[in-house]
């Protein structure tokens, strides 16, 4: 399930399907320039947990985890060719 409201996207897990990510959030955030931003929190550097990479469902994205497990995914729509 998702909450959503405007560019936040908040997933939500019920427990039976990830008990080992009890008390753990994964917050998913449509950005601009994606990339940049991957750039600027690596030249701080803050531990990515995956890279950019173009997803089949329109976003590129990338991911890290916050000190406390907690997952961010950063995301921007790819732009059609032309």
């Amino acid at each position: 399930m998702a909450v959503e409201r405007g560019a936040l996207v908040l997933n939500l897990r019920p427990e039976r399907r990830a008990p080992a990510a009890l008390g753990q959030a994964h917050l998913h955030v449509m950005v601009t320039e994606v990339d940049a931003l991957h750039a600027e929190l690596v030249g701080r550097g803050c531990p990515i947990e995956v890279p950019p990479t173009d997803f089949w469902y329109g976003l590129r994205e990338f991911s890290l985890r916050d000190p406390d497990g907690n997952r961010l995914t950063f995301a921007e729509e790819i732009r059609a060719a032309g």
